[in-house]
């Protein structure tokens, strides 16, 4: 995203945002070698996770908020750049690698989704309130 002029990162943001994440429904996903096991994704993962962006070229996930708000030099390449496809940890609980990733009430996640909510506000941004106390002065 950083690599689009400045002036053109918002709404380039906001026709992600009303796109949203691609989340094909797969009659089968590709399976993955773990050991001696094999893992896939399963499509229910987008109901648990409904920030999940699924690429089909790649067989990864990417966090959606965090590609849409990255950083130049992003903190989680995994899931803004590399993708995740660790299948088996996905389901471990507490060391579940997507609720990892989403972290505490200030992670960079959560910032990230906090950031797409208030882009897609209009009535908050700095222009229309100028507007609107403009208006009032007059």
């Amino acid at each position: 995203m950083w690599k689009h002029l400045i002036n053109q990162q918002d709404e380039i943001r906001r026709a992600y945002i009303k796109m949203g994440p691609y989340q094909p429904k797969l009659a089968e996903y590709p399976r993955t070698e773990s050991g001696r096991q094999y893992h896939r994704f399963q499509y229910t993962w987008f109901d648990q996770f409904p920030w999940l962006e699924y690429s089909l070229s790649k067989d990864v996930v990417f966090c959606f908020p965090c590609f849409i708000f990255e950083n130049k030099v992003p903190r989680h390449l995994t899931f803004i750049i590399e993708g995740f496809r660790s299948w088996k940890r996905v389901n471990d609980r507490v060391r579940c690698a997507l609720l990892m990733h989403m972290g505490s009430p200030t992670s960079s996640y959560n910032n990230a989704v906090k950031s797409a909510e208030d882009l897609m506000k209009v009535s908050i941004h700095i222009d229309k309130v100028l507007n609107a106390q403009t208006v009032e002065e007059v």
